[in-house]
């Protein structure tokens, strides 16, 4: 109950962050917080862990930007985008699921995906 009221009243724009604070009313400390986001998000990074709370998709967890803005085409093509990096890593992989077969065109897409994928390792 409490979440549902934190992203009412704060409304995200992505995974980790809100939308710019607006109202001039009851938000001061929070207006100046978000208002440095983007040099305190420059300046941390993610721990990958288990993966569990690390969204595949949305989440810079390798350090080059989200794999939504890297990957737009295959994210919309991807059966399970809202997946964590725990989902879709198995023992012997990835197990990244389209929703379709892919057209010719779209393999060097994937070929370069796995090839980001192939430095990460399960530790």
């Amino acid at each position: 109950m409490e979440t549902g009221y934190t992203l009412q009243a704060y409304e995200q724009t992505g995974h980790w962050t809100t939308k710019p604070v607006t109202s001039a009313y009851g938000v001061g400390n929070w207006k100046s917080i978000r208002n440095l986001w983007e040099v305190f998000i420059e300046k941390t990074g993610v721990r990958l862990g288990n993966g569990k709370k690390i969204s595949f998709w949305r989440d810079d967890w390798l350090g080059n930007g989200p794999l939504i803005d890297q990957f737009h085409d295959l994210f919309i093509l991807s059966s399970f985008p809202d997946a964590t990096v725990e989902e879709l890593w198995t023992p012997q992989g990835w197990n990244i699921v389209f929703r379709r077969l892919l057209n010719d065109w779209e393999i060097p897409r994937v070929t370069d995906l796995f090839g980001k994928l192939s430095k990460v390792s399960q530790a």
